[in-house]
């Protein structure tokens, strides 16, 4: 009966344990009041922002900086840590636990080193003389001819290639939620959507984020937003950026019920996200 109980124990403890281990998608950070603490992400700093004047008034592209969020990782690592030692300690308790063999008397090695010395000594004079006189004269005109080239030389160098990694034909899932704010207005969003094309030429047609990095474009309560949170840089289309916003904004917004705030489309390996929010 105590066998059974321990194994029971142990297995629920394991399960414990991977719970606790196993990634659970959030779809934004929140703070204790379930609210946003920032509207792009956990402190968050400028790191480039730009305007361009469209028919519609001011467009605004930002890039952002996100601080890391780890306070509950060390907390689930650390109730792990518990969990697992109460694990170990069941086992240690359970298995029988043999004496460790005695070591082994380590051999003894004894080294005996000899030495000989042997000299021999041959001794050989050898004497040699000779004597030679030899004259010679010799007349010599050299002629020296000295040519300069002008060289140019032209130096190209290629343009860096990125080593971003294209993300513009992902499929993503789009995922409603509430940021604590009110919806943005469908109309400052289409606005969004129509600058794209106004802005076609200015702007390159596709745009790089580094991890822990967030590009937004905005206009009036508006807010488009490509978030990165893997390990790698990633390289993301203008067009795609606004047309996934623009669909989750169909998705989550009204007319549609219930009323969401915020609007997200993550793709299977969660390691970025597309959004449209009150700006």
């Amino acid at each position: 009966m105590k066998s059974s109980f321990a194994v029971i124990l142990i297995l629920a403890v394991a399960q414990s344990v991977s719970a606790l281990h196993t990634p659970h998608v959030r779809i934004r950070r929140q703070d204790s009041n379930s609210t946003d603490d920032n509207a792009v992400c956990n402190g968050a700093t400028v790191v480039s922002t730009s305007t361009f004047a469209a028919d519609a008034g001011t467009i605004e592209i930002t890039k952002f900086s996100c601080g890391a969020a780890t306070t509950a990782m060390v907390q689930a690592d650390g109730l792990g840590g518990i969990l697992g030692g109460l694990l170990g300690g069941l086992l240690w308790w359970l298995l029988p636990h043999p004496h460790p063999p005695q070591p082994k008397p380590k051999p003894t090695t004894v080294t005996k080193v000899s030495t000989a010395t042997a000299t021999k000594t041959a001794t050989a004079t050898v004497t040699s003389v000779t004597t030679a006189t030899a004259t010679e004269t010799a007349t010599s005109v050299t002629t020296v001819i000295q040519s300069t080239t002008d060289t140019a030389t032209v130096t190209v160098t290629a343009a860096p290639t990125s080593t971003a990694v294209n993300v513009c034909n992902e499929i993503c899932t789009t995922v409603c939620g509430q940021s604590g704010r009110l919806p943005p207005d469908s109309d400052d969003c289409a606005a969004l959507v129509n600058s794209i094309t106004i802005l076609n030429g200015q702007i390159p047609p596709t745009f790089d984020v580094e991890p822990n990095h967030v590009q937004t474009i905005s206009f009036g309560t508006c807010r488009f937003f490509f978030e990165n949170v893997g390990p790698e840089t990633l390289e993301y289309c203008w067009l795609a950026f606004t047309q996934t916003a623009s669909a989750a904004e169909s998705a989550c917004f009204p007319p549609v019920q219930p009323v969401m705030s915020e609007g997200l489309c993550i793709p299977s390996d969660a390691l970025w996200e597309v959004g449209v929010a009150h700006s």
